[in-house]
């Protein structure tokens, strides 16, 4: 049975796409459509999509994971947190795209590595090749950062003959530390900070214009989408004239190549 879905890659006997979840899927070498990115930047709860795939039994990457942490004082990463897309499994099929992390803590710490990305699609010389997996999604709310380590969420490898998917979002939201009376110290402003990073990977053609895709977005693969939407429920910000909702507000988007 295909999977299903916006997110879904899309099947080819010519070479399938990627899922997409925080980016979207990349380019089958002969499926244009790619799974198509969704769910929220700042509250992420949607799993991974699996890739495309054309002819059973044939199988595709599968979607990453979600995980959900609220941790009362210190978060201390060490080692991996994940939630990553599968590679392809079957030749000529997609990757699938990354999961959902979504973390609220006092305090993170640590030196490890939080990842969300995709999976390469198919590359070899048996088949036609697979669009990679789209990244996933990652946001943390915190009020104090001492964490040295890695974000990563870039999109999984095409082959030489399809398209690397998306590179997923990481949204970074520092929260006030409250005062006795529970209002934020005088002078705190939230600070909300959301970084891209492909490492490297580019869509096949990096300058066409976005605009003329907007009405089926899907079609624009190999790169990530924001919506507006809501703040988690059990997250208080005390900026009012924000609405969610309506706009998107942030203080520095981060881009990164490598």
């Amino acid at each position: 049975m295909l999977a299903s879905g916006v997110g879904a890659g899309h099947g080819n006997v010519g070479g399938s796409s990627g899922g997409g979840h925080g980016g979207n899927g990349g380019q089958g070498q002969a499926e244009a459509y790619a799974g198509g990115a969704h769910d929220s930047f700042l509250y992420p709860t949607k799993f991974g999509n699996n890739g495309g795939h054309a002819l059973f039994p044939h199988r595709a990457g599968v979607g990453g994971g979600r995980l959900y942490l609220r941790v009362n004082h210190t978060l201390t990463v060490d080692g991996f947190l994940v939630a990553l897309g599968g590679a392809w499994r079957s030749v000529g099929s997609g990757g699938g795209s990354g999961g959902s992390i979504h973390i609220e803590t006092y305090t993170i710490d640590g030196n490890g590595e939080i990842d969300a990305s995709g999976g390469a699609g198919y590359g070899g010389s048996w088949a036609p090749h697979g669009g990679g997996g789209g990244g996933g999604r990652v946001a943390l709310y915190y009020m104090y950062n001492f964490y040295v380590g890695d974000f990563i969420n870039h999109g999984g490898a095409g082959g030489t003959k399809s398209e690397p998917g998306g590179p997923g979002t990481i949204y970074l939201h520092h929260l006030p530390d409250l005062t006795i009376n529970g209002s934020p110290h005088n002078g705190f402003a939230d600070n909300r900070t959301l970084y891209l990073n492909n490492k490297g990977f580019e869509p096949k053609d990096p300058y066409r214009n976005l605009t003329d895709t907007y009405p089926d977005y899907p079609s624009a693969s190999g790169v990530a989408w924001i919506w507006p939407g809501e703040y988690p429920p059990l997250v208080s910000v005390f900026n009012t004239s924000v609405n969610p909702t309506s706009d998107i507000t942030l203080e520095y988007i981060k881009v990164g190549v490598h």
